[in-house]
């Protein structure tokens, strides 16, 4: 089922044995270099995720969305986001 989501969205998968999966069915075009580029990728944290990471996430999520609908201008967005980082990393 996902795959089928996946496909009809245009997304990419995420799992290496699935993307392993849709080259070698032909279903991924670009593939051979895909798979190829996937190896060189490295975790964002090696040690695990950090506990401020996830406030930090979901406030340049809802930043970002607001300024791709026009609710803020990118400069606004990313001024708040340095703002809130800063606080995020402060404890605050």
């Amino acid at each position: 089922m996902w795959l089928a989501i996946q496909a009809k969205l245009g997304l990419m998968p995420t799992r290496a044995s699935i993307l392993d999966q849709e080259i070698k069915s032909n279903q991924m075009p670009g593939g051979p270099v895909l798979l190829e580029q996937a190896k060189l990728l490295k975790p964002l944290f090696p040690q695990g995720t950090p506990p401020w990471y996830s406030q930090f996430s979901v406030t340049a999520a809802n930043l970002l969305n607001a300024a791709i609908k026009g609710d803020k201008s990118v400069k606004d967005a990313l001024n708040e986001l340095a703002t809130k980082t800063a606080d995020i990393q402060s404890g605050q």
